[in-house]
């Protein structure tokens, strides 16, 4: 028997190896639906269904594909809370439901509790710090570029900022809006002023640019540093980021590499 199951695992359409890599999914969504497909051994076939490397007319696993996560339609229970199979929306196929039993599927997910067939991904707890380092990272991008180019302000006359203003003056002020946003540092800068004066002497337009007061009250590299830590204890993988700080031992090191590696085991 098992030789036979060695056999089978073996004469798949995809490495043992591969298989076991696209069921580590389970990790990032929390689970995984495999389903179990069989073919008959008859040796050398040209029909790729059906060839197998033996030929003793046995039936053993042609495949076990995923059925991807994102196309997760619903949940089947029984009357019992059991899970009786999963619903999948086949967007390949004119969008149809496609029902699988559990009886030929196998569920990898991180946890079992309230028997929740989802499981809980392992990238949870990471979330709400990846979500503020993308935000800050957003934030500093744009701080960057407007120490470069400036503060940009457009002065204009009265008549085109105030409210009830005519519907050429309110064409006027949308287009002057979307030239301050756009003032950008490359090679299409430039900006198309009129160059208009009141009676005494004085501009009607202008286009300034305010310089930076100076340097910034906090340290977006730190934080955003910090925010990559956190995200690497979630898995406890924080041992990628000792001597990238300029801090660290081989001691330190080494203990965090067995923590990571008994986490991985687990």
């Amino acid at each position: 028997n098992a030789e036979f199951v060695a056999q089978c695992r073996d004469d798949m359409n995809v490495t043992w190896q591969d298989w076991i890599d696209e069921k580590l999914s389970f990790l990032v969504y929390g689970w995984e639906w495999s389903e179990v497909i069989y073919k008959q051994r008859l040796g050398d076939q040209p029909d790729p269904r059906k060839r197998s490397r033996y030929n003793d007319g046995r039936y053993g696993w042609r495949k076990m594909p995923t059925r991807a996560q994102e196309t997760l339609w619903e949940w089947e229970f029984d009357l019992e809370g059991g899970i009786r199979g999963l619903k999948q929306r086949d967007w390949f196929s004119g969008g149809g439901v496609v029902s699988i039993p559990i009886d030929n599927s196998l569920l990898f997910r991180t946890t079992t509790e309230r028997a929740n067939p989802e499981g809980v991904s392992l990238l949870r707890t990471a979330y709400p710090s990846w979500y503020i380092k993308k935000n800050i990272q957003i934030i500093e991008a744009i701080g960057i570029e407007r120490d470069l180019a400036g503060y940009p302000v457009v002065w204009a006359p009265p008549e085109v900022l105030q409210k009830g203003a005519t519907a050429d003056y309110a064409a006027v002020k949308s287009d002057l809006q979307d030239l301050v946003r756009n003032i950008r540092r490359d090679e299409q800068e430039g900006a198309l002023m009129p160059l208009d004066y009141d009676e005494h002497g004085n501009k009607r337009w202008d286009l300034t640019l305010l310089s930076t007061g100076g340097s910034r009250q906090f340290d977006t590299n730190a934080i955003v540093q910090r925010y990559d830590q956190r995200i690497a204890m979630t898995v406890l993988a924080d041992v990628i980021l000792l001597g990238h700080e300029k801090v660290g031992s081989f001691a330190l090191s080494k203990s965090k590499v067995e923590l990571f590696a008994t986490g991985l085991e687990a």
